[in-house]
């Protein structure tokens, strides 16, 4: 069994995504959408900076990308990017335009 990382760092990181699970599923609601999972190994999750979340929407099973962190929050459908780091880069490519 692994022993247990009880670093400062390690507790900062901790709540740090704690911090920004509840922003994606705030985000979300505030947005009018329901979400019904977090596929938390689809997801990408750099502390402290940005997270990109693939959350799925009950509304049609829809799955969308969900960025928060040290950032504007914002969302984009998964059906324009396959995975974490093309989201990222399509949304830092329309805030250009």
């Amino acid at each position: 069994m692994a022993a247990e990382d009880h670093s400062p760092e390690n507790a900062k990181e901790k709540e740090w995504l704690q911090k920004e699970y509840a922003n994606v599923l705030s985000y979300c609601s505030r947005n009018a959408m329901r979400v019904s999972n977090i596929i938390q190994q689809e997801s990408a999750i750099l502390p402290p900076i940005v997270a990109v979340w693939l959350v799925e929407i009950q509304e049609n099973a829809q799955q969308i990308w969900v960025i928060t962190g040290d950032i504007p929050y914002d969302h984009i459908t998964s059906k324009c990017a396959k995975n974490a780091r093309e989201a990222l880069n399509l949304e830092s490519s329309v805030d250009r335009l």
